[in-house]
């Protein structure tokens, strides 16, 4: 059985149970690798590394999401609700999203 047969072998809630395993095995991956350098090389160079992964790694996921939902580049408030609601963390962060007037709450 490969990776697709076994994922379509479950049920819709099972692989929302697997993506909000997956959102807090990431999370966890992201405290545990912080920690590591903090240990071996102090708190200011855990946080340079920090901001630079977030720098890199915010783009990617934005372009991943923004090629999923087939959003053009000037999508606008509804695209960006859209897309905020489809990141990693939107899984284990139970955050709301209100769309006032042309502004994201």
């Amino acid at each position: 059985m490969n990776n697709y047969e076994c994922l379509s072998s479950y049920t819709k809630e099972e692989l929302i149970n697997l993506i909000e395993i997956y959102s807090k095995n990431w999370l966890a991956l992201d405290g545990v690798w912080f920690q590591s350098i903090e240990r071996k090389f102090g708190m200011d160079e855990a946080m340079f590394h920090d901001r630079e992964a977030w720098r890199r790694f915010t783009v990617i996921e934005a372009k991943r999401i923004k090629e999923f939902l087939g959003l053009g580049d000037n999508s606008g408030i509804e695209g960006l609700s859209k897309a905020l609601r489809l990141r990693f963390n939107s899984n284990i962060n139970k955050d709301k999203i209100e769309i006032g007037k042309n502004v994201l709450i």
